[in-house]
């Protein structure tokens, strides 16, 4: 019985998320250097042990910082983009030209297939499955 679970699957992480992420990244690193250093200060291996160690840390910070401001850079645009439109609305607004009806985004949102998750393994399927892709099993009606 294959138990998959993806709930997850689709989902990207968001700028914040990434942000987070990085800051806790980062900590993790810092501890990594630290108890790294203060569990080789007195190595009978020389000081192999304890470049690979902090080298790890090191880039470990690094790759962590780069998350945080790939997030930073990915909010900003999502930001500057929900300016423009504002400002794209407003400019509409005094013209006297109607701004684009909301109806039409939730209209789209009511098109798509809700998900459901089987009983069993607890898989997202589509709402309308009659066998988990999952596990097999049947639907529960």
């Amino acid at each position: 019985m294959k138990m998959n679970d993806r709930r997850n699957q689709d989902r990207k992480a968001t700028p914040k998320d990434k942000i987070i992420g990085g800051i806790i990244m980062t900590a993790f690193g810092l501890f990594w250097l630290i108890s790294g250093n203060s569990m080789m200060a007195d190595s009978p291996f020389g000081n192999g042990p304890s470049l690979m160690i902090n080298g790890f840390g090191i880039l470990f910070i690094i790759v962590a910082l780069a998350n945080v401001f790939s997030g930073i850079n990915e909010l900003k645009k999502e930001q500057q983009e929900a300016l423009r439109e504002f400002e794209e609305r407003a400019e509409r607004q005094k013209q006297g030209k109607p701004a684009p009806a909301p109806a039409a985004v939730n209209a789209e949102k009511s098109r798509e297939k809700k998900i459901v998750y089987c009983p069993y393994c607890g898989t997202a399927q589509k709402e309308d499955y009659m066998v988990c892709e999952s596990c097999g099993a049947g639907r529960k009606k």
